[in-house]
């Protein structure tokens, strides 16, 4: 029996891919991808099985000539022509010059666009929410007497906390003396009773009164406020640099793409709409038809 060759490190009928091939398959590979596989045997052998398949049915397909197909022929053209674009534009992108003076332009936009550059105001609140409930509630109080029940307490000078540990509906924060541990925004992702009651208290400790929701009625507390408040240029300085240098990539890459389109009159237009006519015959219908990539 012949000794397989030790360059060889996964085979089967129709491939034998060496180190050489794995490095190809690597080497676009992320960081945290490699640490993933690094980790478990079995992403590692998941990743060696879907490549070495692949691998072989392409051997498969080129021996039996499918790339010359007409139409696998053009989708491997295209697939060529547009890695290489992306290459050539990438190229373009990198080597963009970045202006000596990139701090004072940044500055000038900044004064600019000044009331781009705020914090939004946010608020952590805490809750006592009282439900309906299901099913026969005949002994229990309703949420109204219960809401009104809390209330009293409060003004006695009970701690909210407490009385939200004790009736409050909420599984998720009842525990937490009522606690809502995201900051909230005005931002329309909140219920807007809630939202619009929240947003209403003026100070850190005040507590609303009973807020009607499709949940039931809360009773919400201010626990924490930061208002809005100018950035200063040296906070956002970093971000504006960035995007004046992403703009004069985009910028380039824009250019070279202009650079690249062919003049009016080399166009022969009618040869391309007669070719277009002539294969539209053979062209099968689709009812969700995309423009095909150039």
């Amino acid at each position: 029996m012949e000794a397989a060759d030790p360059a060889v490190i996964s085979e089967s009928e129709n491939a034998r891919l060496t180190l050489a091939d794995y490095r190809a398959n690597f080497i676009e590979m992320k960081a945290e991808q490699a640490d993933r596989l690094l980790g478990s045997r079995e992403a590692l052998l998941d990743n060696v099985l879907d490549f070495h398949s692949n691998s072989d049915l392409a051997a498969q397909a080129a021996e039996l000539g499918l790339d010359k197909d007409p139409v696998v022929a053009a989708q491997l053209s295209r697939a060529r022509r547009m890695i290489l674009v992306a290459a050539m534009l990438g190229r373009v992108s990198r080597q963009i010059e970045v202006p000596d003076d990139l701090e004072v332009l940044a500055k000038e936009r900044y004064l600019q666009q000044q009331d781009k550059w705020v914090t939004h105001e946010r608020r952590k609140v805490a809750h006592i929410l009282v439900t309906p409930g299901t099913g026969c509630r005949c002994e229990v109080p309703k949420p109204a007497e219960t809401i009104r029940k809390i209330q009293g307490r409060l003004a006695k000078g009970e701690s909210f906390a407490a009385l939200a540990k004790e009736y409050s509906d909420d599984p998720s924060t009842a525990g937490a003396g009522g606690e809502i541990s995201s900051w909230l925004l005005r931002d329309g992702k909140t219920v807007p009773q809630f939202e619009n009651a929240a947003f209403a208290l003026k100070e850190v400790g005040d507590v609303s009164g009973p807020v009607e929701t499709a949940y039931g009625i809360h009773l919400i507390k201010l626990t924490e406020l930061e208002p809005s408040r100018q950035l200063s240029f040296d906070e956002v300085k970093p971000a504006i640099e960035e995007q004046i240098r992403q703009q004069l990539r985009f910028s380039a890459m824009e250019q070279a793409r202009g650079d690249a389109y062919p003049r009016d009159e080399a166009i022969d237009l009618a040869a391309i709409q007669n070719l277009l006519r002539e294969m539209r015959a053979s062209m099968p219908e689709s009812e969700t038809a995309e423009p095909a990539t150039p």
